[in-house]
């Protein structure tokens, strides 16, 4: 299941109308209908965030099955992820999520890309949580 159709699935659940989730999620009634039909492509760490948090949810949540890890692991973990995780020390679930994430409409690269949107989500966290 495509990010979108799980977006619109818990959406759905929480008796959500697209515009209201859009408009809760600071997001354009246009691109949440792109993304909840697939033709998006994959939303930014930061859209994505916010989208979760008003669906009651985690990132992960929002992540397909085989994104999260649950399904067998065929996904490749690019080099610049794996020396960034193996710096840090993230979890296995941390890793799968990033696997999730494009960047400006791409994956990162360098392990230092992968700190930028690793250290966003964090403090945007961090920062949802000190409100």
């Amino acid at each position: 299941m495509r990010v979108g159709e799980i977006i619109k699935q818990k959406r759905l659940e929480q008796g959500l109308t697209l515009p209201e989730l859009a408009r809760m999620a600071q997001v354009s009634k246009g691109y949440l209908y792109e993304l909840e039909s697939g033709s998006a492509g994959r939303p930014s760490a930061a859209t994505l965030y916010r989208i979760a948090k008003q669906l009651g949810a985690t990132v992960a949540d929002l992540l397909d099955p085989e994104e999260k890890g649950e399904a067998p692991a065929h996904r490749e973990i690019p080099d610049g992820l794996r020396a960034f995780a193996e710096d840090r020390g993230l979890p296995e679930a941390d890793i799968q999520m990033l696997l999730g994430i494009s960047y400006r409409g791409q994956q990162p690269v360098s392990p230092e890309d992968w700190a930028y949107i690793y250290d966003s989500i964090r403090m945007r966290i961090q920062e949802q949580r000190d409100r």
